[in-house]
């Protein structure tokens, strides 16, 4: 019997790297995915030989513990990276130290890992997209549009571990300048919402992962950007240090990027060839469509995480399944 791990929540609506994850598992390693929240998750997790979970999602492998399963974590996030003291210090150490492997999305998160943890096997695989989801036609552009894709966190995270990705004010600039800004939210936040819609900028009901990159392909340009107003320091190295997952993403829709603060890995990965970097948000101010790269498709369809194939086949296979 193959192996069948446990991943949620549900394929319906999982977004980022619950998506990107879930399904390298379920179309490409033909393995079943078992929705985190399903009633029977505990019956499933008796019958599988070893489960797949989320690093943010520490019910999840809690519930692998429980039922005696050896499991793999997908490191898409680290709380003590952004909060050394923060109240899960201990659980993160306890889920990455059981783990039998564990992906990173980032070398970043698998630095700091090594540095605090004694870790199993793991690999790194970026949160690219999915080469099968590149398969659209793109919608009629409209001109000096932006648009962002991701978590709106409100001002009242200002001061938090959170801080980075209160960015109403950076948008509000964009607005200022002429320009239109479109936001998906990855998970729906009405608080959030409102701000940002005070702020100028039209945000839009949820899109499915799948349907994602053929709605941004309407757009001039995706915008990747981190706040550095009222950032706890950790916060701000977190922010720093991260890559441009949201990049790849806009380049698969076949826009390029606009990076405001984007994370040390930006400016050398897409400045000039998928995208810019502004000094600063009053740039946008000046910016105009002649200044972004046009984004062709070998380069468009170049970073999927279909590339990673053969790197996560090898981890699993470092999995030595319990017997039941």
């Amino acid at each position: 019997m193959p192996p069948r791990p446990a991943f949620g929540p549900r394929p319906d609506y999982y977004v980022g790297a619950a998506y990107r994850h879930g399904e390298l598992l379920r179309r490409l390693c033909h393995l079943d995915v078992i929705a985190a929240d399903d009633p029977l998750l505990s019956d499933a997790l008796e019958a599988a030989h070893f489960a797949v979970v989320r690093a943010d999602r520490f019910m999840q492998y809690r519930e692998a513990l429980h039922a005696g399963r050896p499991y793999i974590v997908i490191a898409n996030d680290l709380a003590t990276m952004r909060d050394p003291d923060t109240e899960v210090a201990e659980a993160e150490r306890e889920m990455l130290e059981l783990a039998s492997g564990i992906v990173f999305v980032t070398d970043p998160l698998a630095r700091h890992a090594e540095s605090r943890y004694s870790l199993p096997p793991w690999c790194v695989i970026p949160l690219k997209p999915l080469a099968c989801d590149l398969d659209f036609e793109p919608l009629p552009q409209r001109p000096h549009t932006l648009a962002y894709a991701g978590n709106l966190l409100a001002r009242r995270a200002l001061g938090g571990p959170w801080a980075y990705r209160v960015n109403v004010d950076i948008f509000h600039m964009a607005v200022k300048a002429g320009w239109e800004v479109h936001l998906y939210e990855s998970q729906p936040s009405p608080s959030a919402a409102r701000e940002y819609r005070a702020a100028g900028c039209i945000v839009h009901e949820h899109v499915p992962e799948s349907a994602l990159l053929r709605e941004l392909s309407q757009y001039t340009a995706g915008l990747q950007v981190f706040n550095t107003r009222c950032v706890p320091p950790a916060a701000q190295e977190y922010a720093r240090l991260a890559w441009p997952n949201k990049t790849w993403l806009y380049q698969a829709a076949g826009i390029p990027t606009v990076g405001c603060n984007p994370g040390y890995e930006a400016p050398r990965i897409y400045a000039g060839r998928w995208g810019i970097v502004l000094a600063g948000p009053e740039r946008f101010a000046s910016l105009t469509e002649a200044d972004l790269p046009q984004i062709d498709e070998r380069v468009r369809r170049f970073e999927v995480i279909d590339r990673y194939l053969s790197t996560f086949a090898s981890l699993l296979e470092t999995v030595t399944p319990r017997p039941h």
